[in-house]
């Protein structure tokens, strides 16, 4: 083998090292950093704008957890929490929604989770804006902001609901997922005055003591409540301690987007 062909082979198998690179799933581990917003009102409204109380950063993911009395008259997803705006434009996606429905409009809870990879920076104070899919009386949100890879997507890889009526929230069991890192969240919505909230075993919780309404009877408010670990798996369970009250609850797990393959050619 002469000096050229030492060289080609060995441009070609760089070459190939980075194929199988680019190829291979790269997953940058999520990392938490913290609340930035909690909020309730018990005023009849839609939509509901409420503020920030820290900067979600560019490139970062942010999470809210919206819980409100239901509208609709059927356990599921009714599309009842049509939609998220800020005042910096990011976009924001719903990865579940979930209606425990006792007899009709307000004898219930709707919960409901969403994601935005933040394209640009919310500031502290900024508007958040949560439209319903009508005028909504007791509702509170709560916030949570993640670290992840700045050039990956987020996607949905499975979820689950759990409606429990006048007792604890209940256990919930996400299985069958891919062996990968998942950022894996619940949501509660709790139809109670009550802020009491022990999270489940290896989560740690989003600020709840600041997302419960107050005021007339226990059932007349609503409190939301967030949880959330960073765990490699293919299944995993939530089981909180909340008041014994009608819950709504739904549980996802998310991770980063594979990169797309890229194609090499080599050219001898």
């Amino acid at each position: 083998m002469d000096k050229k062909q030492t060289q080609r082979g060995a441009i070609a198998l760089v070459l190939w090292l980075l194929l199988v690179g680019l190829a291979l799933p790269a997953w940058a581990a999520f990392a938490t950093v913290g609340t930035f917003c909690t909020a309730q009102s018990k005023t009849a409204q839609d939509p509901y704008t409420f503020t920030t109380s820290a900067q979600l950063d560019q490139n970062n993911l942010g999470i809210i957890v919206v819980a409100t009395d239901n509208l609709t008259g059927t356990d599921g997803n009714n599309n009842e929490h049509v939609g998220i705006t800020d005042a910096a434009g990011n976009s924001w996606t719903k990865a579940r929604e979930f209606t425990n429905d006792l007899g009709g409009a307000a004898t219930g809870v709707t919960v409901s989770v969403w994601y935005s990879k933040a394209g640009a920076n919310l500031a502290s104070g900024g508007n958040v804006t949560v439209d319903f899919s009508g005028s909504v009386t007791a509702k509170a949100v709560t916030c949570w902001e993640f670290t992840m890879d700045s050039t990956k997507a987020i996607q949905v890889d499975g979820g689950n609901d759990l409606a429990n009526d006048g007792a604890d929230a209940g256990a919930i069991t996400l299985s069958g997922l891919a062996n990968i890192e998942h950022l894996w969240l619940r949501g509660t919505g709790v139809e109670n005055n009550g802020t009491t909230y022990t999270v489940s075993t290896n989560y740690a919780t989003f600020t709840h003591t600041t997302s419960t309404t107050s005021g007339g009877g226990a059932a007349t408010n609503i409190g939301a409540r967030g949880e959330f670990r960073v765990f490699t798996g293919t299944s995993d369970s939530t089981d909180p301690l909340t008041a014994a009250a009608d819950n709504a609850s739904t549980m996802v797990a998310l991770s980063e987007a594979v990169a797309s393959l890229r194609r090499v050619f080599i050219v001898h």
